[in-house]
């Protein structure tokens, strides 16, 4: 009690307002008391599961009756049931579809045995037959991703080949105060509506607590680029409906593949010595990070990365930032997601992350955590940030001429090389749109500028794709102030593409080529042309960084002429606006 105490005092000190305060607090009393009568479990784990289950032996069949007896008694009072059957494979060489396959049929089989033993417990407890037929039974395939044993003993085998039964049981609401309503219909079985909640009232309730209690929400500052409300569920839905493909339930990064040249080359003072293609965003060295695609069609992709940040040597299965982008080349829509981690010492969870959104219907009011803040992960923490909070970072000051970012550092995975043979890195004539209230005030526009009378090159550098500036709150500020962290294709990549030094890599070499102009390579990657500054390219980079500059010190206002520059509304808030530049001007 001196716990729940003490956290609803921290809780009134996000609050904006008394009055607020008391039109939160039934919400606020929810996420700190929860459910009191769930009788069912919250999971079960039967170990050594068939595949095909047409008879459980009697230890097994005992325990999923225990678990229906539980579930009936909850549908008796009334209470709302869902469940959830996990299957899971075990570890072996026969392929992940193979496997895949094998973990869905235990799933199924898994939830038939279920449904019939609920069948026969609810009728001995004289349940309504249509709240047990109107009970959904969810399954889902892990295959190997959560495989508890990686190269397993025979006894380990039958561990990973399980099934998880999750439920989750909301108590049937009490009567209200005030005096009680004349005769009428009663309400019918079945989830109860999802809340109404004003912007106001999600907005104080996207707040930070404290992550040794376990819960992460965060809120959105009000007045700043991307200041809307989206809820991470909801976010999720609908990126999946304007993308067109959805991210799986979970993922680990150690399926990914690792980016290559990270390794650190010692120096006599320096300990983390550069290496041969640095992350160009922050300029630094990540050993160990990786890069996969969770999902892709001929339009669309998911792809994540992991990353270690220039941790030195990181436990091998924790991470300290960790992204996700959704996009489709065919539309433009674009999304993003992102968590980070508060030290530098990995502290992650690299396996088991579970998908920002969830399959099925939205959560009810009980599940606010859930509706904001995501599903926990292997460590009991949400780790997602909110929409709102990764706008913050910057995403679209760096995501301005196209879905994904062309460098040196992430183009040495064959992962990505592949995404650019299907098309998914031609930023020539791809539109680009930003999903979600947090992003709807985001825009950038293409930029075209002349090669410089010095840059002897065979051609300029929009001749093979699109340079670009965003009005991100990000960039603003690091084209006001040097001190401030430098964003966008043409404001920033372009000169440290072209640059004589580049922070944290080797010098320019066949080994550590220069990324821009680029080399020449044979058909095994081997470097056997241009890998050298030429001073000619960066002036002609300097011309794009300068017409940027001075487009962000005139507002965005395309009505007001910059001398040999060119720009062209590129990228815009979902749904398009009918004038982008008018829209997307501060």
């Amino acid at each position: 009690m001196d716990t729940d105490k003490s956290r609803a005092v921290a809780w009134t000190n996000y609050l904006p307002s008394r009055i607020v305060a008391v039109r939160l607090a039934p919400i606020l009393l929810l996420l700190m008391v929860g459910s009191s009568s769930a009788v069912a479990p919250p999971s079960m784990t039967i170990d050594d599961y068939p595949q095909y289950a047409s008879a459980l032996d009697a230890a097994k069949q005992s325990q999923v009756r225990a678990l229906a007896r539980a579930i009936c008694a909850d549908l008796a009072a009334n209470a709302d049931v869902s469940v959830v059957v996990h299957g899971h494979a075990d570890f072996d060489a026969k392929g992940a579809a193979f496997e895949t396959q094998i973990s869905q049929n235990r799933a199924n089989t898994a939830a038939a045995e279920l449904r019939r033993l609920l069948t026969e417990e609810c009728t001995r407890a004289g349940v309504d037959p249509s709240r047990v037929n109107s009970l959904r039974i969810d399954t889902v395939a892990h295959g190997t991703s959560q495989a508890l044993f990686r190269n397993p003993t025979p006894a380990q085998r039958l561990k990973n080949r399980r099934v998880e039964i999750a439920t989750q049981v909301r108590s049937a609401p009490g009567p209200g105060p005030g005096p009680r309503p004349g005769p009428g219909p009663s309400p019918g079985p079945g989830p109860r509506p999802v809340a109404q909640l004003t912007p106001e009232q999600l907005e104080s309730t996207l707040f930070r607590l404290d992550q040794e209690n376990k819960l992460a929400i965060t809120a959105s500052p009000r007045g700043q680029v991307g200041g809307g409300v989206d809820a991470l569920f909801a976010y999720a839905a609908q990126c999946a409906t304007e993308t067109k493909i959805t991210i799986p339930d979970t993922f680990s990064c150690l399926a990914g593949e690792d980016v290559p040249g990270q390794k650190f080359t010692p120096t006599r003072t320096r300990r983390k010595g550069p290496c041969i293609a640095p992350n160009v965003l922050n300029g630094e060295c990540d050993p160990g990070s990786r890069f996969q695609v969770l999902n892709k069609t001929q339009d669309a992709v998911v792809v994540a990365h992991c990353r270690k940040v220039g941790l030195h040597e990181p436990p091998n299965d924790q991470w300290n930032d960790i992204a996700i982008i959704q996009y489709n080349k065919a539309n433009g829509a674009i999304c993003f997601y992102q968590t980070l981690g508060t030290t530098d010492k990995g502290e992650l969870p690299g396996t088991d992350i579970p998908s920002p959104g969830r399959s099925g219907s939205p959560p009810l009011l009980d599940d606010l955590l859930l509706r904001f803040a995501g599903q926990p992960w292997k460590d009991g923490q949400r780790r997602w940030f909110s929409p709102a909070r990764t706008e913050e970072i910057g995403c679209t000051g760096c995501h301005d001429n196209g879905g994904l970012v062309r460098t040196p550092y992430i183009m040495g995975t064959k992962k990505m090389r592949e995404l650019s043979d299907d098309g998914f890195l031609n930023n020539k004539a791809i539109e680009l749109h930003y999903v979600g209230a947090a992003f709807s005030k985001n825009c950038s526009w293409s930029i075209d500028a002349a090669q410089d009378s010095s840059d002897q090159g065979l051609g300029n550098c929009n001749d093979c794709h699109r340079l670009a500036v965003s009005n991100h709150r990000r960039v603003i500020a690091g084209v006001n102030d040097p001190k401030e962290k430098q964003l966008g294709s043409a404001w920033a990549f372009a000169v440290k593409s072209t640059a004589a030094f580049q922070n944290n890599k080797l010098p320019h070499s066949a080994t550590s080529p220069i990324w821009m102009r680029p080399p020449t390579r044979d058909k095994t990657g081997k470097v056997i042309g241009h890998f050298m500054y030429d001073p000619g390219a960066e002036k002609t980079a300097k011309r794009f960084q300068n017409c940027a500059k001075q487009f962000v010190k005139n507002n965005f206002d395309m009505s007001k002429p910059v001398s040999d520059c060119v720009f062209t509304p590129l990228g815009t808030p979902w749904p398009v606006p009918p004038t982008p530049p008018r829209q997307c001007r501060q």
